[in-house]
Order: structure tokens, then C-alpha cells, then sequence
């Protein structure tokens, strides 16, 4: 098999004035997982471990349940259409049902839904050498019309209403879903001190929603406890990551903290009247870890933004075989709105999948990098103009 990846660069009256055409050599290891995964029938009492474009590790399975009604239905494992933008793609869970007359329903859900702009063709700004193990584009050109933010600010806040305390004798805090793509560089948290707590652990990690879904720490660090307030007014305490860690839009990651004593408190609001948390609450994207509907963590996070480029449907057509080939097309529009030039040095293929689940469930959604290539020399897209990828795989008899 051979893929030819074709980029064709219009301007603001329709023109193509830049084609770029190179045969792709680097399919990942994550394209053969899928693959081996789905021929192999590879069950979900022995799944398979993958590195997901989160930087976390999933397990991954065809079976769909694990047992009862429909045990055998197989689920898909390669999806690579998807519609343009921040439409939702429903990837994961299939509710199992007691009776076979109401066997499956499909449940859309924080666990369940990706965001078109996440499957399919990708674009980035690194020219980083190409490795069989790539599990993301190295430098990702995320959906949207915004101009870069390159200094650390303010990206995405909680602050008001705290009523109610929690102690951090155990990890506890956000299970937060960003609006857009951005790299984090700090949290803050409202905290406050009864004793001498000693330092404070934060933690980001990958997110936990089906049972086959493995916690990976993204990043870590701490703060000295002992230096908080005792009381009113409290402290938003700064935690400094030791690198940055990019968040996908509506990717959810937990960031929690602890401390060995029990002396350390954070804010948050808890509603006791009805539920408040992230399926219920205004703000649902600031659930309280441990799922309850109760809670709103207080928080306030600082980062970096790249410049953005709309996203268009991911499409795939026109399949044909004529002796001795056969071939289809996968193909995505961009359109640069930013007010800036957007430079593009990588491209690639985000394949989604349903992770495993031992229960009555498929899984949650993810999505792993199937193939990653450099655009060699530096490929500019100005404001205003269309840059159209396809990818053509071709066998040949």
C-alpha cells in the first residue's frame, strides 16, 4: 500500500496558488494497533495497551459489551470522518439493557463525545523528526478564528461563589473539560490553613471514565502549605507546572492536589439544595472529581494559546478500483480567519476509537495518531485563504 498526501494552498478569489504533493512514510505503530486490534478480535479480558493523543494510555478491545445481550457485536476501532469544527462525534458507550428486546442505547456523554476537529487530518507547526512511535502532531494547530497568546494568561476561570470547604487529607479537586486548546503552565487553587500542612501536591492527569481507562500523570509539582493563611481572606495559591501540558477542547483531565496532614483547605461551592456538578451545574465544566452533582470547584488556570485555523469536515470518498489499483480519499478543508499568517510544518491522521469497558458499556472516546509527516520547506497559509489536504492510500495488484 502507498499514500500519496496532496496540499493545495487557495487564496481569498478561489485561486490555487501552492500545491504540494509527497508520498506519506510514516504511518505509526498506532495505525497497526487498530488494525491488529480489529483483525486479531482481540477481547476485552485481554486488551491491548495504546498511547492516545491525550499523552495518556488506554486499553483497547473489539467486544462490545463484555458479556450478556450482544457480547459478540463488535465495535468500530478506525474512525477518521468526522463533521468540521466543535460538532460532536459520538464514539464510546453503548448502555446494555436486561432484556433482549431493549439490548443497546446509545448514552452521549463527557465520555462519549469528541469533537470533530480531533479525528481525521491534523495540521501543526513542528518540523520534529517523524518516529514510528509518534502519538500526536508535535505542535497541533488547534479549530477557531483567535490570534496566538504567547505569554502565559489567564485561560479559563472559576472564581465565584465559594461556601464550603473541603479538606485535603485525600486528592481532590476538578474534573475540567476546556472550551479550546491550550498549554497550561499554572493552576490556581483558593486555599487556606488550620495548622501546618507542609507542601501541597497538584496533580494533572488523564481521565478516568471507563473502567479500561489507565490514570497517566501529565504533570507535577508543589507549594508549601505552611505559608497559606489561617482563615479570611483566603489564598489563590499559584502552582508553577515544570512544563507546559496541552489541553484539547472537550477533553476532560483531572487536576487535583493533596497534603499529608490534615491542616490544608480549598474552597469550593456546594449547592445543597439540587445538584450542581458538571452534568447539572452552570458552570459544568468545573465538576468536582469524585462525580458528584454537588459540587463546583473553584479555580483559575494560565497558559499559552497557538493561532487558530478553522477546522472543516473531515471527508472520505470516492473510492475506485480500475486493474490493478484501487484508492480513496480522505480530505479536510482549512481556512485561516486569525488576522495572521499561520505557518504548517507537520500533517497527520487522528484515528478514534472505544476504549475498553468491563461492564455494560463499549467505552469511553479516544483517539490515537495513525500517521504524522513534515511539510518540508515551511508551508504559509495567509489570513483569508483555504489550505485543502488529502490523503489518497492506494493498492496496487
Amino acid at each position: 500500500m502507498k499514500t500519496l498526501l496532496a496540499i493545495n494552498r487557495i487564496d481569498r478569489g478561489g485561486r490555487v496558488v501552492e500545491t504540494r504533493k509527497q508520498h506519506v512514510r510514516s504511518f505509526t505503530q498506532y495505525l497497526m494497533e487498530l488494525l491488529y486490534i480489529a483483525h486479531a478480535q482481540i477481547q476485552s479480558a485481554a486488551p491491548r495497551t495504546i498511547y492516545d493523543i491525550t499523552g495518556g494510555y488506554r486499553t483497547a478491545d473489539v467486544q462490545s459489551p463484555a458479556s450478556g445481550y450482544g457480547y459478540r457485536r463488535n465495535k468500530p476501532s478506525l474512525l477518521v470522518a468526522s463533521p468540521g469544527g466543535k460538532s460532536q462525534v459520538l464514539v464510546g458507550e453503548v448502555t446494555q439493557y436486561s432484556s433482549a428486546s431493549t439490548i443497546f442505547t446509545f448514552d452521549p456523554g463527557l465520555s462519549t463525545l469528541m469533537p470533530g476537529e480531533l479525528i481525521g487530518i491534523q495540521i501543526g507547526s513542528s518540523s520534529a523528526a517523524v518516529t514510528p512511535t509518534d502519538n500526536r502532531l508535535a505542535s497541533r494547530i488547534p479549530h477557531g478564528r483567535s490570534a496566538p497568546v504567547p505569554a502565559a494568561a489567564r485561560q479559563d476561570a472559576n472564581l465565584a461563589g465559594d461556601t464550603s470547604d473541603q479538606n485535603l487529607t485525600s486528592w481532590y479537586g476538578c474534573l475540567y473539560v476546556p472550551k479550546k486548546q491550550f498549554d497550561l503552565t499554572s493552576v490556581k487553587f483558593l486555599l487556606y490553613r488550620t495548622g501546618s500542612p507542609g507542601n501541597i501536591t497538584i496533580e494533572v492527569k488523564t481521565c478516568r471514565f471507563a473502567g479500561g481507562t489507565t490514570f497517566t500523570v501529565l504533570a507535577t509539582t508543589t507549594s508549601n502549605g505552611n505559608t497559606l493563611p489561617t482563615g479570611a481572606p483566603y489564598e489563590w495559591r499559584e502552582f508553577v507546572l515544570p512544563g507546559p501540558v496541552t489541553l484539547l477542547p472537550g477533553v476532560p483531565v483531572t487536576i487535583w492536589c493533596q497534603q499529608a496532614a490534615a491542616n490544608a483547605i480549598m474552597r469550593k461551592y456546594y449547592n445543597t439544595s439540587g445538584g450542581y456538578g458538571y452534568f447539572l451545574n452552570k458552570q459544568p465544566r468545573f465538576g468536582s472529581a469524585d462525580g458528584s452533582s454537588y459540587n463546583s470547584i473553584l479555580m483559575d488556570l494560565y497558559g499559552t494559546s497557538p493561532r487558530e485555523i478553522e477546522y472543516g469536515a473531515c471527508d472520505v470518498s470516492g473510492l475506485t478500483a480500475a486493474n490493478p489499483t484501487a484508492q480513496f480519499d480522505i480530505r479536510r478543508l482549512f481556512t485561516n480567519r486569525s488576522g495572521g499568517d499561520i505557518t504548517v510544518r507537520e500533517c497527520g491522521l487522528y484515528a478514534a476509537f472505544p476504549d475498553t469497558y468491563s461492564g455494560s458499556f463499549c467505552g469511553s472516546g479516544g483517539a490515537v495518531c495513525i500517521c504524522r509527516d513534515v511539510i518540508s520547506p515551511d508551508l504559509v497559509v495567509g489570513d483569508g485563504e483555504v489550505l485543502a489536504v488529502t490523503y489518497t492510500p492506494q493498492i496496487t495488484v
